[in-house]
Parts: structure tokens; sequence; C-alpha cells
């Protein structure tokens, strides 16, 4: 077969269109990203970034309510329970509508309460409504299953990034208002439009049976989810607190957009095959074939993510360098920051552990990436300069966190095994 053929063949697969879309968004969220870093100098950036904290206590109210659902509805649909299933979506929607009542509480009491009446007052708000707004898109993102409703989804999340592109004329036009009035905006259009392309129709209902059931899955990723929130903000605490505060922020504003970029590809790839895997698992019980499965796209996944690092960091640099001279600081942890991207195909593994429901493992795994990041920057602050002390913390406690549970992993399945084999010797 020519290459030629190969990829046709290959555009033709549900999964790759999905992932080829996901790539495109992401490409044009990442030039959004650029004009907006052109337009805004770093003070009114490091706002916007500061401003993401207020996610921390909002996120709380969540409950691990989504996260249940996005394991236990394919994991029934795949037992084929569908009128279990369709319950719990029912009740997901009920607490998500819920959940956004209260975003938009949080919102009037930082209006009411802020004693910052400026830039930083208003960025915060706008983050309140703009969570406020996402949270059902998160619902209705946690209801894609089959390849065809991932294909769909590929299409809605690059039609929100053709948004982004033409809104951009705000920031251009208004700066940092016109930055919180787009993040307004594009917030709104993404719910509206997951919400006229959801693949599954379903009434909000409150079933407080569904609701528990969901919840005592959910509580675990609730808990760890929040885990790795505290541990996202690691780097924004840190400039914070100790390198200068708001300005800091800013300057580092591109490391944060160019490793969110570089996560595109694993957590596509993740999205697209978790409700796969856990549908598989849910008809077969069978650990190892799921584990196989996922070590299998692990290895394609990071030897795809040791080229894109490489040009991420360089390309990063490039820009920033080059023609974001005000945000030139910035080059150096950009390329520090990328020296991690094989390794984060890793957080797959976390699959693995929400099919066997093996909390110890899963609460192991979220604890070293949480927590790693804080112990590293604050070591490498007493010997570099800041941005490159906390790109380099996160990169090294994400390598770290990755072999071990790579290791951890490996033991557990061979534990497993061992434990099947001689059970029914033992009987």
């Amino acid at each position: 077969m020519t290459l030629s053929h190969r990829i046709r063949a290959m555009a033709q697969r549900p999964r790759a269109r999905f992932a080829a879309m996901m790539g495109a968004a992401q490409g044009l969220n990442g030039l959004s990203t650029l004009l907006v870093f052109r337009w805004l100098d770093p003070i009114a950036m490091g706002y916007w970034s500061a401003a993401q904290l207020v996610t921390l206590p909002l996120d709380a109210l969540k409950m691990g309510i989504l996260s249940g659902l996005a394991r236990e509805y394919p994991y029934l649909i795949g037992r084929g329970e569908r009128d279990r299933a369709h319950r719990l979506l029912e009740a997901a929607l009920a607490h998500s509508l819920l959940m956004c009542g209260l975003g938009l509480l949080a919102v009037g009491g930082l209006a009411l309460l802020s004693p910052d009446s400026g830039s930083a007052r208003a960025a915060a708000i706008t983050t309140a409504l703009v969570w406020a707004l996402g949270y059902y898109a998160q619902f209705v993102r946690s209801t894609f299953r089959s390849s065809a409703a991932f294909t769909r989804l590929g299409g809605i999340e690059l039609g929100i990034a053709l948004m982004g592109v033409v809104t951009l004329v705000l920031v251009e036009w208004i700066g940092f208002q016109g930055l919180l009035l787009r993040a307004l905006l594009l917030a709104a259009i993404a719910s509206g439009t997951f919400f006229a392309f959801r693949p599954v129709r379903a009434l909000p209902r409150v079933y407080w049976v569904a609701i528990r059931e969901m919840f005592q899955f959910g509580r675990h990723t609730y808990i760890t989810g929040y885990m790795l929130l505290v541990g996202q903000q690691a780097e924004r605490m840190a400039l914070l607190t100790f390198a200068g505060g708001v300005e800091a922020v800013g300057l580092y504003s591109p490391v944060l957009g160019i490793w969110s970029l570089l996560q595109v590809i694993p957590s596509v790839l993740h999205a697209s095959s978790y409700p796969q895997f856990i549908e598989g698992y849910g008809k077969d019980h069978d650990a190892s074939r799921l584990l196989k499965g996922l070590l299998g796209q692990i290895r394609k996944t990071a030897f795809v993510m040791v080229f894109v690092s490489a040009f991420a960091g360089l390309a990063g640099w490039v820009l920033v360098v080059f023609l974001l001279p005000k945000y030139s600081a910035a080059g150096v942890p950009i390329i520090v920051a990328c020296c991690a991207g094989p390794f984060l195909p890793m957080r797959m593994l976390a699959t693995y552990y929400l099919a066997l429901k093996s909390w110890p493992n899963y609460y192991l795994f979220t604890a070293l990436q949480a927590v790693l990041p804080y112990m590293f920057i604050a070591g490498l602050l007493m010997v570099m300069p800041p941005l490159i002390a906390a790109a380099a913390g996160v990169a090294i406690a994400v390598a770290i966190s990755s072999v071990v549970m790579l290791v951890l992993t490996l033991r557990h399945a061979a534990a497993s095994l061992r434990a099947s084999i001689s059970g029914p010797d033992a009987s």
C-alpha cells in the first residue's frame, strides 16, 4: 500500500478524524493566544492568568458527579443496562444545572465582597461566569461515547475555535476589557452549541440513588481531581507569592500556553479512547487486555510526543524571542517545560486504576502529580531565576511521577496476574 493510500485510509477512521479536528482546533487556539500576547502587556495577562485561581473554590462544588458519569455511563452501556445509564444521565444533568446556578451566585459574591474594583476584580468575576457557563458543556462532553459521536465533538470544538479567531477583534479594539468580553462570549457559544448537538437527549431529574451511585465513584475522582487542580496552579501560586506577583505570572503566560498545547495530543487520544476502554472492560472484565491496550497507546503517543515536544520548544522560543519581545523572558522556560512532553502520555495509566476502581494506587498517582511540582519549584527557586525554576519544577515532577507510576502499574498488573493464576489452586 502506498503512502497516499495509507493516509487516505487513516483519514477515514473516526478517531483519526477526531484527532485531526481537535489538532486543528488547538492550532487555532494557539494562534489566538499568540495574537492576544501581541496586543496585551504582561501585567494585563498576569491579571487574567492569576484570576484562574478563582476556579479552585468553585471546583469544590462539583462533588465528582461528572467524573462518576464519565466512568459509569459507558460501563453500564457495556453491560447492557441502558435504563440505569439514562437515569444517571438525567441526574447528572440536574446536578450540572444546579452547579451553574451556584457559580452565578459566586459571581454575585465576588462582585459584592471583592475589595479590588479594578482589573483583578473584573477578571475574577469573568472567570466565575465562564466557569458557570462551561460546566454544562463539560457535562455534555462526558456523554460522547461512540466513534461517530467523537467525530461530531471534533467538529464542535473546531467551530468554537474558529469563533475564537473571529472574536479576537474584541481584544484588538478594546484591549483587556475585550479579552474578558471575548471569554464570556466564547463560553456562551460553547454551551449553546453543545446543547444543540448533544449526543443524548435527557431531561433533568433528581434521582438520589443515581446521584449517590455517581458520587460513590466520583468522590474519589473529585478528591483527586481537586488535588490535580491545585497542583496545576503551582507555577501561578509560586510566582505570585515569591517572584514579583502579577507581572511575573504574566511573563510566564506563554509557557502555560505552550504547555497546554503540548498536552493536546495525549488529551485528545485519552478523551476518545477512555469510554471505549471502560465499555470494553464492562463487557469482559479483562484487566490484562485493558492494560495491554493502554500501554500500546502510551508507547505510540510517547514516540510522537518526542518530536512534538522538540518542535514546540523550538517554535515557542522563536515566537517569544523574535515576535513577542515583551515576553522574551519566557523563552528558556518554554524549552525547559517541553522536555517533559514525552512523559505526558503516562497519565493515561489513570484509566487502568479508574476501570478497576483501585483507589489507593489512583490516589498515589494523583498525589505525586499534585505535590511534586510544589516541592521542586520551592527548591529550585533558591538556585535559579523564578521563571526557569517554575518550568523546571513542573517538568521534573511530571517525569518522576510518570516513571514511578509506570513501574508501580506493571508491578500491580503482575501481582494481579499471579493472584488470578494461583486462585484456583488455592481453592
